[in-house]
């Protein structure tokens, strides 16, 4: 007590922050919030850390309990009697303990157990060939790590324990890394995550055995002889009668308090299953992955839990936990053994990988991924600690070891992974040489890739594509690409689910296909449907890399602005936005940003018919954006029900010096030649000549108008616009670069989309019609896909 004394008065502090807080029970509750606060921002911190080198958000969970355990901050005294006080540790340690079931229900949700039927004999292969080679290097190495670690536990059951963790592998993490590095779709990602859930759940089948193996083993001296058979039918009763009860309660999967009556199953569950002889970590998972998959209830859970799981009970198990159990630091001769294991536990699946892509003629680079992807650790692992501990087949001291040793593999396997694909990957530099929709001509066949972010984008892209469809609809074809943002809680759903029927995001995604497919059958347009799942930052390279693909002429963007029923314009994500400014500077061929307005309505059934007599205005103030702008509201000219009217807006003080270069020009020509009486049409500047063309094409469709207008201020050409937009349906304008030169606008708030862009889609503008903001592309500009 003195000593205790001494040192508190030492640091300047009380023993306990909240030892000022009166109650026990109030004490409790104001450390459980600050050991949640601090959890939720070094989970984030970690995060967004580790996510700069492309680390799974599995080891940033690791990390934030490590630093909150008894590793780092826990060996602070004031901060251990702030948020290890005993008085709290019991609280604590119930919170965190109902956590970890959550954690292990939602790694059964994770895995998709029906990937067990749908394999080839390379999967099995390959796993009968890790678990042999696993036990065998785990047999070959025991004596020694066990000489090592020195532990007080028995010799054989290290001997097992090492051999099934060699086996292990992390599939709910590893379906992450291969979405996240584009191998989903690939047959090695593919081969990677069938091998790792059969893996898994074979490992974690032997570990629900080990949990009963009392009960089984002694079932001949016990009193009671139905136990061992309640504990074999126990997975049955989750598959038979539990999973179908919560398929029942979550009919309704928006109510919160069906979800506590889903978790109140979950505990009762996991209660019965530990009075039976099971690990309560076991029995969770085993409820999870007994869910059914069909209807969308195990999507909706995952969807519920993933946050509160994820960022709350997986790092406070973990701290809390291993607080309790560990003494002190980890020893400095742990560190050896760890790395021991982690390069056994690699080279056995770098073997067996290497060996059946030599067998099956496949590249040994798919060899080398596949078991780098393997060696990807996860929640498994932490099932298979709890289990061991449980039944004292490890102490503390091996614990140490094989949670360091899992840490250490969840980091090496996949910026070795990282390596291992970019080194394999060839370089694919793209060389645009786009002539854009001027040079094409008006009979040239229009290419259209469309893109859309969710289901509010589809009135306005249908409704813009029925635009181009003039009285030929073979000049016209169209793709459109379903833009999905990769994130840590949709991986696992977006690769496992093959019917994406009832995906998280797949239930929008189909009636965004049915909608276009719907579509594309009243008309007589070839049109196909994509999806594609990025990050925000590299989703350009899929968008560029499907433009060369498809000889896309322009590529159309929904503006990173949603307009509200106020009049106003509302941000819908910022990442949006630069998005759309990487595919405006490494796109092959002109980029079309549309602000929507009403155009096609605020739902599907809405976009299926256009209203008759749209009027459409092509703004041209000169450039080359400009031009293209114009051409392509050439051929919405082409449509029946439209009417476009070209205005040619005129800067004052260009339209006087461009008197006075004609007039000069003019008496040029004359002085030197009197029977000229007029310049060259060849002299005539870029922009002059495009419009008379224009104009010299389409003189004959009653439906296209030409008006010139003249601007002096800033003030005139709003005044302008708003009288135009009392009468129009959709505004076509370029970047208007000559505004700029003439300095009568700079752009303020978006400078990709020019100073007209820019004025047209302001959040505080007062135009009420949708803009297509056309911007050419940058001629032989190559990027790195």
């Amino acid at each position: 007590m003195a000593a205790t004394a001494e040192n508190s008065l030492a640091c300047g502090c009380p023993t306990n922050i909240f030892s000022s807080v009166e109650g026990v029970a109030e004490r409790k509750l104001y450390i459980l919030c600050a050991q949640l606060g601090s959890l939720l921002v070094l989970v984030r911190l970690w995060h967004m850390i580790l996510r700069l080198i492309r680390l799974p958000q599995y080891n940033a969970e690791i990390l934030a309990a490590t630093v909150l355990g008894p590793f780092f901050l826990g060996q602070i005294s004031w901060v251990k009697a702030a948020l290890f006080s005993p008085e709290g540790v019991n609280a604590l340690v119930g919170f965190s303990s109902t956590g970890g079931l959550l954690v292990a229900f939602l790694c059964g949700l994770e895995m998709d157990p029906s990937l067990i039927w749908i394999h080839g004999h390379r999967a099995w292969f390959s796993i009968l060939g890790i678990v042999s080679l696993s036990a065998a290097f785990g047999t070959a190495t025991s004596n020694t790590l066990y000489n090592m670690i020195d532990p007080r536990t028995d010799r054989d059951n290290f001997r097992f324990v090492l051999s099934l963790f060699f086996t292990l592998t992390g599939s709910p993490a590893l379906v992450r890394q291969a979405t996240e590095m584009k191998l989903g779709t690939t047959k090695v990602g593919q081969l990677g995550v069938w091998v790792a859930v059969l893996n898994d759940i074979a490992c974690i089948t032997v570990m629900a055995l080990m949990s009963v193996l009392p009960i089984l083993s002694g079932a001949s001296k016990m009193d009671n002889p139905l136990e061992p058979l309640i504990a074999v039918a126990y997975p049955v009763l989750a598959y038979v009668l539990v999973g179908p009860l919560m398929c029942h309660v979550m009919k309704d999967r928006n109510s919160d308090a069906q979800m506590m009556v889903v978790m109140g199953i979950m505990l009762a569950y996991t209660a019965m299953g530990e009075v039976v002889g099971y690990n309560g970590m076991v029995a969770s998972f085993i409820l999870g992955i007994m869910v059914p998959r069909k209807g969308g209830v195990a999507t909706s859970l995952l969807d519920r839990l993933y946050y509160p799981a994820r960022f709350i009970s997986l790092p406070m198990y973990m701290s809390f936990t291993t607080n309790v159990s560990w003494a002190g630091p980890i020893e400095p001769l742990a560190v050896l053994p760890a790395f021991i294991m982690v390069i056994l536990s690699t080279t056995a699946k770098l073997a067996i990988s290497l060996a059946m892509a030599w067998v099956c003629n496949t590249p040994l680079h798919d060899g080398l991924i596949l078991g780098f992807l393997l060696n990807v650790r996860s929640f498994p692992d932490l099932i298979l600690f709890v289990t061991t501990v449980e039944q004292k087949m490890i102490d503390v001291r091996v614990l140490e070891v094989v949670m360091l040793s899992s840490f250490l593999n969840s980091v090496i396997a996949p910026l070795a992974l990282l390596g291992m694909v970019s080194a394999t990957k060839k370089p694919n530099v793209m060389i645009s040489t786009h002539s854009g929709m001027e040079e094409q001509g008006p009979g040239a066949e229009l290419h259209l890739l469309v893109c859309l972010h969710n289901a509010i984008d589809v009135p306005c892209s249908i409704n813009l594509i029925e635009s181009f469809r003039g009285p030929d609809a073979c000049s016209l074809s169209v793709n459109t690409m379903h833009l999905i943002e990769y994130n840590e809680r949709t991986a696992a759903q977006l690769l496992y689910r093959r019917d994406i029927t009832h995906m998280l995001v797949g239930g929008e995604s189909k009636q965004i296909s049915d909608a276009f497919e719907a579509y594309r059958s009243q008309v007589a347009i070839p049109m196909r449907h994509s999806t594609t799942v990025s990050f925000f930052f590299n989703m350009h390279e899929d968008i560029c890399r499907s433009a060369e693909e498809v000889e896309a002429s322009m590529i159309v963007l929904p503006y990173h602005m949603l307009y509200r029923a106020d009049g106003k314009m509302q941000v819908r994500n910022s990442a949006i936005r630069k998005l759309n400014q990487r595919v405006i500077s490494h796109a092959p061929c002109p980029v079309g940003i549309i602000i929507n307005r009403g155009l096609g309505g605020t739902t599907l059934w809405s976009a299926s018919g256009m209203s008759k007599n749209r009027n459409v205005f092509g703004l041209f103030f000169g450039g080359p954006s400009d031009c293209e702008a114009i051409t392509l509201g050439g051929r919405l000219a082409e449509h029946p029900d439209i009417n476009f009217t070209l205005v040619h807006f005129l800067c004052s003080r260009h339209r006087e010096q461009a008197s006075s270069q004609v007039s000069s020009k003019a008496a040029m020509v004359q002085k030197s030649s009197p029977k000229v009486n007029s310049f060259a049409e060849t002299d005539k500047p870029p922009d002059q000549m495009f419009l008379n063309s224009f104009r010299r094409m389409y003189e004959k469709n009653s439906r296209v108008f030409y008006e010139e207008r003249t601007v002096r201020t800033k003030q005139n050409l709003v005044a302008t616009l708003q009288a135009l937009d009392a009468e129009c349906t959709l505004f076509i304008v370029g970047q208007g670069q000559s505004l700029a030169a003439a300095g009568l606008m700079r752009s303020t708030e978006c400078s990709e989309l020019g100073p007209v862009g820019d004025l047209l889609a302001h959040s505080l503008s007062s135009i009420t019609s949708s803009v297509l903001i056309v911007i050419k592309s940058r001629s032989h500009k190559s990027f790195l896909l």
